[in-house]
């Protein structure tokens, strides 16, 4: 069986590439010391293979071909936005493909994906925390920005479906797992369903339609959308709610949340809580600490950096 020797949860955010200086730098500083942490913590334990699980922010996904969930099986390299590396990165496909049939055995109906492309979801936490980029990854896509999205409780259940091909693997390899996003945060992403019909949220909504065949000066309208916000809301009590009922291992608390809960209290970016909900899943009964949380406005984020120990052996 694959071996877990550790899981972090931390926040993502664009403009903390963007705009580090113009964040409190006290804050900013101390959220970039608990990446630096996880960054220790993996040197010391030595992983072979690192599951990253994230979600897309109309980057390679869109209205047109809407996964639920996704893992890239083959290659995988970065978008290269808002300054991160258009790296390539390599893929453990070998326990890519055995989660991937795992699903199928469990009734877990995953998409895959052999050329997958992944944006700061995914890349910004390993830029921090492994910029070589050299140990391989297998990546996981949950959708947690266009609606419908998994429930919770699916998003657990996978974490749990993922665990049991861990448990069953043939090879004796070291996984360290990141679930990348949340918490509170409100980014510029219009609801495909409201009715608006100023210039910009029609672009944006062709966008997330049409992503694939859009200009260079659609994605730079996009990202000034990002980078223009010079400060945005953060809910710290939601935050600290939903921290707290980690640490408590509250985990029917937290499933039991609605989307519209979520939405209201956490933001349209709280909804990725969903990746935290899945390493929750595989950790089972797990023993978690915050290392970090910070309402960084200028980040538009509630940001959140969390180690969960491994409490479980199997899971049923």
């Amino acid at each position: 069986m694959a071996h877990i020797v550790g899981g972090y949860a931390a926040s993502h955010s664009p403009l903390m590439l963007t705009s580090f200086g113009k964040a409190d730098q006290d804050k900013a500083n101390l959220v970039l010391s608990g990446f630096n942490y996880i960054k220790q913590q993996l040197d010391e334990q030595k992983p072979d293979v690192i599951i990253v699980i994230s979600d897309d922010h109309f980057k390679s996904f869109f209205l047109d071909n809407m996964p639920m969930f996704c893992i890239g099986v083959h290659t995988c390299k970065g978008h290269g936005d808002f300054g991160l590396p258009q790296t390539e990165i390599p893929v453990d496909q070998q326990l890519a493909n055995d989660i991937l049939n795992t699903a199928i055995v469990e009734g877990f109906d995953l998409s895959y994906s052999f050329e997958l492309q992944l944006d700061h979801g995914h890349i910004q936490p390993l830029y921090y925390v492994r910029p070589e980029f050299d140990i391989p990854i297998v990546p996981i896509v949950t959708n947690c920005c266009a609606p419908p999205l998994p429930t919770l409780r699916r998003c657990y259940q996978l974490g749990q479906m993922i665990r049991k091909a861990l448990d069953k693997y043939s090879n004796e390899k070291r996984i360290a797992i990141i679930a990348s996003g949340a918490l509170s945060h409100w980014p510029p992403i219009p609801k495909i369903d409201v009715n608006a019909n100023d210039e910009d949220s029609l672009r944006m909504k062709n966008i997330m339609i049409n992503g694939k065949t859009t200009s260079t000066e659609d994605e730079e309208f996009r990202k000034s959308r990002v980078v223009k916000i010079a400060s945005g809301r953060v809910n710290q009590s939601w935050d600290e709610q939903i921290l707290n009922r980690i640490l408590g291992n509250k985990i029917e608390d937290l499933l039991s949340m609605s989307y519209e809960e979520i939405e209201t209290n956490g933001g349209n970016g709280g909804q990725e809580i969903r990746n935290w909900i899945t390493l929750m899943g595989i950790m089972g009964g797990y023993q978690a600490k915050v290392i970090e949380y910070q309402p960084v406005a200028e980040w538009i984020t509630g940001m959140g950096i969390v180690e969960f120990m491994d409490g479980a052996h199997s899971q049923s």
